[in-house]
Formats: C-alpha cells, sequence, structure tokens
C-alpha cells in the first residue's frame, strides 16, 4: 500500500520520521505521551521495514548473485545499529 500512495523512498523516510518523533513523545513524562509514542513507532517500523528491503531488493537484478547478500547485508547492519545504540 506505502509503495501505491507514497513510493518506497518516502515510505521509509516518512517511517524514519514516525519512529523519531514516537521516541521524543515517548522521553516526555506524561503517561498518555508514552502510548502515543509506541503507537508512532510501530507505524513507522511498519513503514520502514519492508520498503527498506524493498529498495535494498530493487539495486540488484532478479537472476543477479549478489541480491541474497545484499539482503544479509542489511540484516546484520540493522544488528549492528541496535547493538550499537
Amino acid at each position: 500500500m506505502a509503495d501505491r500512495l507514497l513510493g518506497s523512498y518516502r515510505a521509509v523516510l516518512l517511517g524514519g520520521i514516525l519512529i523519531a518523533a514516537g521516541h521524543y513523545t515517548v522521553a516526555v513524562p506524561v503517561e498518555v505521551s508514552t502510548w502515543i509514542g509506541l503507537v508512532l513507532i510501530s507505524l513507522g517500523t511498519s513503514l520502514l521495514k519492508p520498503n527498506a528491503s524493498s529498495r535494498v531488493g530493487k539495486l540488484y537484478g532478479t537472476r543477479d548473485e549478489r541480491r541474497d547478500a545484499g539482503f544479509a547485508g542489511l540484516g546484520r547492519a540493522a544488528a549492528s545499529a541496535g547493538a550499537g545504540l
């Protein structure tokens, strides 16, 4: 749905913005802001993850042998970034 309405680039960008806004909202010391922040993080993640994978898939041709390595590299990079945070 996001590919048709926004395009994958805009969906990834909007997903990142929503995740950041969610983290800022969670930091506000009011109980309701915690729940709003969690919703924003969830929505942002649902936009970001599938479309980031889609963008990696578009980097390589359908029969390109490097395609699987690209997805594995994305997974390792995400795990390393998460561990670093």
